[in-house]
């Protein structure tokens, strides 16, 4: 497949060297007075192109390079001189790819994006992004990124609903990272043609109850703070809304079952059937990972610090890896809570969410779509910081695959991949 490298990588076979190096030495030159004299011809304009765009320059680019050299026009087929413009470059380019004066390797990245995509004809997944990255917070500006695209969908819809939309969170480290982003890019959008791009009415629901006061940065009951940060009183063209979860985040059985039932509460579950996208993200289990099992041990106190024992016995016993969503996962999937002596208090279980997406009456709602973010583990303890077998957990669960839209990093990816042929788990060809 070629030597894997960070970038994409391209090679351009130039008809003869003695071109090739014309084409270079021009474009190079420092004086652009003779270049506009000269008469560049189709061939030499192909080579040039083809050797900026093995450089992996965009067509805009190339362009914008070209005129500073004084390099504006070439001499078509037919005599004619033609201006140079970004659809040229595109077009010698896809001539050229076609032809194969271009070849194109792929970066591992885009590489393992394909791979992921193709595994299961089952998971439908509409939207994988490998980013080569140790850092969490490179795949929450990748999640953000992806999240507006996603509402920029929306909008694009027909129908009073598209200028609508329904974002639910279910937290985490780098889900608050993401909307830190999210908040950055909507205050930039204020000031911009584009912002009516988006569905101007944007609300943002909490799936999980509150945490303890030490850990709002990673509670989605409290992302409106995030906002206030970055945006006015007055939004202008947008308008927010924040729907939070009133209830604790760690309760037993009992409590849940009580709690369900209290009409504010209720009332705010109720809002999970209007989401029009969910962002979620998976751990590791144990301490020291920022993950599941720290957050509910420090909310655990004196009064359930028995009972929290009791769990993690349990949930040992059935060989539990992680967690998706705050929901506990083994290498099979989903962890039944019901009989566990504590829970976290979620709007939605693993099975709801495959729901989610993937509807069992057409007519309950139009499938929705989950974005899932995969960081490496923040864990200062933690020593293997890859999630693949996380994420093989949760994209082959025994119930559909309830997710989407996926934003890994590419330690994570290259496990699952590996893990994935490793198993021998049916897929395409």
């Amino acid at each position: 497949m070629g030597k894997k490298k960070a970038g994409a990588k391209t090679r351009a076979a130039a008809s003869t060297r003695k071109r090739e190096q014309t084409a270079e030495n021009a474009a190079t030159s420092p004086s652009s007075g003779e270049n506009l004299q000269r008469v560049w011809h189709l061939r030499e304009i192909e080579d040039l192109i083809l050797q900026l765009r093995a450089d992996k320059h965009t067509p805009d680019a190339i362009v914008e390079y070209l005129r500073q050299r004084g390099i504006c026009e070439y001499e078509n087929s037919s005599g004619n001189q033609t201006p140079i413009e970004a659809r040229t470059v595109s077009s010698i380019t896809n001539q050229a790819l076609r032809s194969g004066r271009l070849r194109y390797f792929p970066a591992e990245e885009e590489e393992l994006e394909r791979r992921i995509s193709s595994f299961n004809p089952s998971i439908r997944l509409e939207n994988v992004h490998v980013v080569q990255t140790a850092l969490g917070k490179s795949i929450a500006r990748k999640g953000a990124i992806e999240l507006l695209r996603i509402m920029r969908q929306h909008k694009g819809r027909s129908g009073e609903q598209a200028d609508r939309i329904r974002v639910g969170f279910f937290g985490g480290r780098t889900p608050s990272d993401m909307m830190q982003f999210l908040a950055e890019e909507f205050a930039s959008l204020r000031s911009s043609r584009e912002m009516k791009c988006y569905p101007r009415h944007i609300t943002f629901v909490s799936l999980v109850g509150s945490f303890p006061t030490s850990r709002i940065d990673v509670d989605p009951n409290a992302y409106f703070t995030l906002f206030l940060k970055c945006l006015p009183e007055e939004h202008g063209y947008f308008e927010f809304r924040f729907v939070s979860l009133p209830a604790t985040g760690l309760l037993t059985p009992a409590e849940y079952q009580a709690i369900s039932e209290f009409h504010v509460v209720s009332e705010a579950m109720e809002q999970r059937r209007e989401l029009d996208v969910i962002v979620g993200s998976c751990g590791h289990w144990g301490p020291g990972h920022h993950s599941t099992y720290d957050y509910v041990q420090s909310a655990c106190g004196q009064r359930l610090e028995t009972l929290w024992e009791e769990t993690v016995e349990q949930l040992q016993e059935q060989k539990i890896i992680g967690d998706f969503c705050w929901a506990p996962v083994n290498a099979d999937g989903p962890i039944p809570r019901e009989s566990l002596p504590l829970r976290m208090f979620t709007a939605l279980d693993f099975e709801q969410i495959a729901a989610f997406v993937h509807p069992v009456k057409r007519s309950e709602h139009a499938p929705g779509k989950l974005l899932l973010l995969v960081a490496p583990c923040y864990g200062s303890e933690c020593k293997k910081t890859t999630k693949g077998e996380v994420l093989e957990s949760i994209l082959h669960a025994q119930s559909a695959p309830p997710v989407t839209h996926l934003v890994t990093d590419s330690a994570s990816a290259r496990e699952y991949c590996q893990r994935f042929h490793e198993s021998n788990r049916p897929g395409p060809g």
